[in-house]
């Protein structure tokens, strides 16, 4: 089940600064029609704030998919990972494809 109690907010700063909370979690990035990214990390503020500023690796190939909102899903650390990959197999986001 993609995100089962997520938030969702626009992918700018305000939308960032409104919703994200500064703790563990798995997030999703979406433009109009299709899921883009998946990720994961310790902040998920700090990870999209990266993401939509330029500051990851991943950065250039999802702002290529003009994306528009976020849904994020507090996840505990030790979980973290595995709901990532689950995400990611659900919703097979076009930037996390190898």
């Amino acid at each position: 089940m993609p995100f089962g109690s997520s938030i969702t907010s626009g992918f700018t700063e305000q939308g960032i600064a409104q919703v994200a909370p500064g703790t563990s979690g798995v997030y999703g990035i979406f433009n109009k029609s299709q899921c883009v990214y998946v990720g994961d990390g310790e902040d998920v503020e700090a990870s999209l704030y990266s993401h939509l500023r330029g500051g990851s690796s991943e950065s250039y190939w999802i702002r290529s998919q003009n994306p528009t909102y976020f849904k994020l899903e507090a996840c505990e650390e030790t979980a973290r990972l595995e709901r990532e990959q689950e995400l990611i197999a659900e919703l097979d986001p076009v930037c996390n494809r190898s």
